[in-house]
């Protein structure tokens, strides 16, 4: 006879601990209660519905299994098998909730704790992301402390911290364009040392909150100190006593603490950076406002991460441990909805609206967890040595990505029997199918580049002497056609410098017409004279011409851009200055950038199109050339990463737009009268055949050889 299905009636039952906690905790979501489990030796919170807290209790003597479900049944409406409460024993003594082993000679102790158990080594890599090292026992403080900081929170003070959060809003919504523009000037070392101050500064004042809220509700704060996400250190507080109270009211109130008190900094931070005029005041209210904005709405109220906003979500939904809860119910709903494969539903006490909504959560926390996995991978490969960084990526990647995958397509293997294939099942497949010959044939793929406009032909206007502006016809912006005249230039010492030639050569020819008509002999003293009137002539030729081009005019229709606006008349100029710039508006052309992995699947004589950056709308053109030179800097801010555009870029040691990535120009010609140069936008064009898998492949390739140096 099988093991499951002998008789375990005589089976002695150990006593639960003594030490262990209960408290009413809130009920559940159809009205059923719910307690608390409080485990002292290990600090841990547990919940149990009335069926198993009804069970709990009544392990408080020594008796025998079947002694137990008698007893159960007998004093309650419970009807529980053998089966189910050897299963539930056995997580009750992996949980180490009993006071001695529980001896099951089936073996089935041993190969659920083996299971269940983690090694050192994978305890390592689920924890060198996030770990705790506390500091301070803070309970006696915040006792002290509490009588003071309550005045903080009054009813008046509070309606007195929304009115300046409205205040604030109002500065940021009118000036939102000159808030974000003040973020370029932190974009060196000196603004991440700020930010870096400003983090810490915050981050002791969100966990103060919690501790001073929880210490409010009648609760302990046992700890407080570093916790490290990434190697990244930040303050935090334990205040998971809050688990003993019954309200979800309460427990709301100590999790939105943290995030009120940053919003209410930023609120004031806001106000002072619009009424200040001190430079120094308002970096100051800038740094800290953006970095709890940023902290609140990107970090602390994020639901698919287990900060504030997880466990604000939790007691809203009225959902305890939701996380897990959630995973295990997307787990099961694809087995049995998509596979077929039959289980009893974890959550069938449920409204089907709660479900749904825990469905909902469980897919967006899976894509968001992939991708903060991945982007965790990529950071880890760079913020370290290079073969620190390749150990800690292909960790990542496996433990994080590949390992979970992997234990599912191998527990489906296993129950492959069980899988009955429908019409759900098919559907699906057919999708994944098409899916995997999308991203592996090598299709015509839509490539958007980042790009710009350039004019074909461009005329620098530039004074061709040193002297002075006497009159400037345009301004920057204006459109001029061909051979108007642009600007005007004096010269004092051309002129007079002209004015004395001239007179010079009217004395050579009046010295000549005297020689010659006073004698009669042809004298070698006219020759000379003449060879001087030949030299006067040729310089004041040139002088002449050097005046001439005093006036400049437009050699082609276009805009004047990048005009002087320091120029007035009588302005001196200096010879070769530049004063403004004339860009042909009939003929432009399209500068795009095409990264490195698409380098080959473009040729030249394509048709492409270009959209500009705000238009809905797009211009016709057609690929000229494809540069074999990589593009390094970035000649226009607007297309990098640091001023909200597509490319990354950084700031070297001479202030230029360094491109990170590897990027080959694209050039496209368009025939417009619309654009102007130096306008943003994309290029779009369709590729000849391309494989995504390929190029994946061909990238980690490469990544490869690149690392490790053959």
């Amino acid at each position: 006879m099988p093991e499951s299905e002998m008789d375990s009636s005589s089976l002695d039952i150990p006593l639960l601990r003594s030490d262990l906690e209960f408290f009413p905790a809130p009920a559940a979501e159809g009205g059923e209660p719910v307690w608390t489990v409080f485990d002292p030796v290990n600090s841990e919170y547990l919940k149990a519905d009335w069926q198993h807290y009804q069970i709990l209790i009544r392990l408080d003597r020594e008796q025998t299994l079947g002694a137990l479900i008698d007893r159960i049944e007998r004093e309650t409406t419970i009807r529980v098998s053998q089966h189910d409460m050897v299963d539930f024993l056995v997580d009750l003594n992996r949980l180490r909730l009993l006071n001695n082993s529980l001896h099951i000679s089936s073996g089935q102790l041993s190969r659920e704790s083996e299971r269940k158990r983690q090694s050192a080594f994978q305890w390592l890599i689920h924890h060198y992301l996030y770990f705790r090292l506390p500091l301070i026992r803070p309970d006696s403080f915040l006792n002290k402390a509490l009588p003071y900081v309550t005045k903080l929170v009054t009813l008046p003070a509070l309606v007195f911290y929304a009115f300046i959060a409205i205040i604030g809003l109002y500065f940021l919504c009118f000036r939102f364009d000159e808030y974000v523009a003040t973020l370029t000037d932190f974009l060196n070392w000196k603004g991440a040392l700020a930010y870096g101050v400003a983090i810490t500064l915050l981050k002791c004042v969100h966990e103060f909150a919690h501790a001073f809220t929880a210490k409010k509700m009648g609760n302990r704060v046992k700890t407080m100190g570093v916790a490290f996400i990434v190697m990244w250190p930040v303050p935090y507080c334990d205040v998971t006593d809050s688990w003993r109270m019954s309200s979800r009211k309460k427990r709301l109130l100590i999790s939105f603490a943290g995030v009120l008190a940053e919003l209410t900094i930023a609120a004031f931070a806001l106000v002072i950076w619009g009424v200040s005029e001190g430079q120094i005041t308002r970096s100051v209210c800038f740094v800290l406002s953006s970095v709890s904005l940023a902290g609140t709405l990107m970090i602390n109220l994020n639901p698919v991460m287990r900060f504030d906003g997880y466990y604000i979500l939790s007691d809203l939904l009225g959902i305890d441990n939701l996380f897990p809860r959630a995973r295990v119910y997307l787990r099961w709903f694809y087995r049995y909805k998509l596979l077929g494969i039959s289980a009893p539903d974890p959550e069938r006490k449920m409204s089907e609206h709660s479900r749904r909504l825990l469905l909902i959560y469980s897919v967006s926390s899976w894509i968001y967890r992939f991708f903060l996995y991945t982007g965790i991978a990529i950071l880890v490969y760079y913020s370290f040595p290079k073969i620190i960084g390749i150990v800690l990526f292909t960790i990542e990647i496996t433990a994080f990505i590949l390992f979970p995958a992997v234990t599912e397509i191998v527990w489906l293997w296993n129950n492959r029997k069980a899988i009955t294939l429908g019409r759900n099942t098919w559907i699906i497949i057919i999708i994944f199918a098409i899916a995997a010959l999308w991203f592996s044939l090598p299709l015509p793929r839509r490539l958007q580049l980042p790009a710009q406009v350039k004019a074909v032909q461009r005329q620098i206007l530039y004074a061709p002497i040193s002297g002075v502006l006497t009159t400037l016809y345009v301004k920057s912006g204006d459109k001029v056609k061909k051979g108007e005249l642009l600007l005007s230039m004096a010269s004092v010492s051309l002129e007079k410098e002209i004015e004395v030639l001239r007179n010079y050569k009217a004395v050579l020819l009046s010295r000549i017409n005297s020689e010659i008509a006073s004698t009669t002999k042809a004298g070698s003293g006219v020759g000379l004279q003449q060879t001087a009137l030949s030299q006067v002539d040729s310089k004041l030729k040139s002088l002449l011409e050097q005046l001439r081009r005093c006036s400049v005019y437009a050699q082609f229709p276009g805009f004047i851009e990048n005009l002087d606006n320091s120029l007035q008349v009588n302005s001196a100029l200096y010879k070769g200055q530049e004063v403004a710039l004339l860009i042909n508006i009939n003929k432009s052309e399209v500068v795009a950038l095409l990264p490195h992995e698409d380098l080959g699947y473009l040729k030249t004589g394509k048709d492409a199109s270009f959209l500009p950056a705000g238009s809905g709308g797009t211009i016709n053109c057609k690929i000229t050339k494809l540069s074999d030179y990589r593009q390094q800097v970035l000649d226009n801010p607007a297309l990098a990463s640091l001023h909200g555009g597509p490319v990354f870029a950084t700031n070297d040691h001479k202030n230029r737009l360094r491109i990170t990535g590897v990027y080959y120009p694209v050039y496209a010609e368009i025939e417009t009268d619309n654009l102007r140069s130096g306008q943003t936008g994309s290029l779009i064009v369709y590729s000849s055949g391309k494989s995504y898998l390929y190029s994946v492949v061909l990238l980690v390739w490469r990544t490869i050889l690149r690392e490790s140096g053959l």
